[in-house]
């Protein structure tokens, strides 16, 4: 029996999971773009608990607080994280927040009115080849990107993936429809019509 040796036991594992299959770029920073992001209700949690009496604050305005505080935390070590720097403590804190939904964190940065607006502005990438184009040219400036251009690249990439698998479906479907019609006729030729 063969044994599996452990050198650094204290070693620590940067992985990023992403829960997309649409997204092709590196999924850390996807999570750098939008973990920054604060949401117009967010901002305004963190302006009145700054204006209100400590007294006055209530418990679920705390726990807001303290997811918000607990997004900007990581925030910041995202790129310790991705450059692997991080303390231990640092290390789990964002390994915990990246284990999670990056489609249902991304979706949550942005209000039904501007997913609206986002989706409006996909359809004019009403080919295959617009939307080829508009991916490639984004993710090649990702970094350059605004909150809003990296959530409709995200979109995209999501029309994108959703059309090539569709394509593939049919693709495949059509390639069974004439194996099953090989398969047909050749047991047809081999044991006559009677066979069925």
């Amino acid at each position: 029996m063969d044994r599996i040796i452990i050198n650094n036991i204290n070693e620590l594992s940067y992985e990023v999971t992403c829960d997309s299959h649409a997204i092709k770029t590196n999924f850390i920073d996807v999570w750098i773009k939008f973990a920054g992001h604060l949401t117009a209700e967010e901002s305004l949690i963190l302006v009145g608990l700054r204006t209100k009496d400590l007294s006055a604050i209530s418990i679920t305005e705390l726990e807001k607080y303290k997811k918000i505080r607990n997004q900007l935390d990581v925030s910041k070590l995202l790129v310790k994280y991705k450059n692997k720097e991080c303390t231990r403590e640092e290390h789990d804190l964002v390994y915990n927040f990246v284990h999670t939904s990056l489609t249902a964190f991304i979706e949550s940065r942005f209000t039904s009115d501007e997913k609206q607006k986002a989706k409006t502005s996909l359809e004019q990438l009403d080919t295959k080849e617009k939307l080829i184009e508009f991916v490639k040219e984004n993710e090649a400036n990702y970094d350059a990107l605004d909150i809003y251009e990296a959530y409709l690249l995200y979109l995209a990439e999501e029309k994108k993936y959703d059309l090539e698998t569709s394509e593939h479906i049919e693709y495949e479907m059509a390639m069974q429809a004439r194996r099953e019609a090989s398969l047909r006729k050749h047991l047809e030729r081999d044991f006559g019509p009677s066979w069925l």
